[in-house]
């Protein structure tokens, strides 16, 4: 499910050759090693497009935290691109985008999807409401994402003979039916087996979120990062687990679907 909160990209195209990225945060480098420059390049080589670009990224997601805020900024570069240049059918966007990273294109069509494959099979579902707020909890926890899968794959003997407990339609039927409640107990995370037992502050976060009405509170992605799902009579309690979570030191927003 995409959410408001979101990064800012400023590009400017030039004739010429050659790409050059900036960020504003530390944790996300500069240049050909940023996703943004991959993008980019991956775009002008696939149409075989000379141009000159100056990117530069402002970054309001947290980074690293497992909400996708890099995928979501490959994305929008190209969204952009093709835009401006129309040199490629959505299909051989998708395409382009899985080259990239395996959450960019959903990140490309945004919305609420159930994503299955390694990214590339996207099917819309029932978005939440408008009205809901998202408590999103940020530790501050580093979680390198090889490492929660090596966790997860010792815990499950590399899921030889494994067979899921928890799957997405029950809360896929829930979300057609308006049943925010019993979607959100829905809700499942498998990677918080590997992870929060070794990040206690996001283990705290996600209690401090439930304990103050939320309706359902998860890790997102490879974590740390964990959010809360409030409904839309709920809004003074998101208020209060925001200034919760930030009174134990953390990184709070409250945002909405999008």
């Amino acid at each position: 499910q995409s959410v408001s909160l979101c990064d800012e990209i400023i590009m400017e195209m030039d004739n010429g050759d050659g790409i050059e990225v900036s960020c504003s945060s530390p944790f996300a480098p500069s240049g050909s090693d940023n996703i943004v420059w991959r993008a980019a390049d991956q775009y002008l080589n696939a149409n075989k497009i000379k141009a000159a670009l100056k990117i530069e990224l402002v970054k309001n997601i947290p980074s690293p935290a497992g909400m996708g805020g890099g995928s979501s900024d490959a994305a929008a570069v190209l969204r952009t691109l093709n835009n401006v240049f129309k040199a490629m059918s959505y299909e051989d966007l998708v395409s382009l985008a899985l080259k990239i990273g395996s959450d960019v294109p959903f990140c490309l069509k945004g919305g609420a999807q159930r994503v299955r494959g390694i990214g590339e099979i996207l099917e819309p579902i029932q978005t939440l409401p408008k009205t809901v707020n998202f408590v999103i909890a940020v530790s501050g926890e580093d979680v390198p994402t090889p490492s929660a899968y090596k966790r997860l794959d010792a815990m499950y003997n590399d899921f030889r003979g494994y067979i899921p407990q928890n799957t997405p339609r029950a809360v896929i039927d829930f979300l057609n039916d308006d049943d925010l409640t019993s979607a959100c107990r829905g809700m499942y995370n498998i990677f918080e087996d590997a992870v929060l037992p070794y990040c206690p502050k996001a283990a705290n976060a996600k209690k401090i979120l439930l304990e103050s009405g939320s309706r359902g509170a998860m890790m997102s992605g490879s974590g740390a990062t964990v959010f809360g799902v409030f409904s839309e009579n709920d809004g003074d309690k998101a208020l209060h687990a925001k200034k919760k979570l930030e009174g134990e030191g953390l990184k709070a927003f409250v945002e909405k679907a999008y």
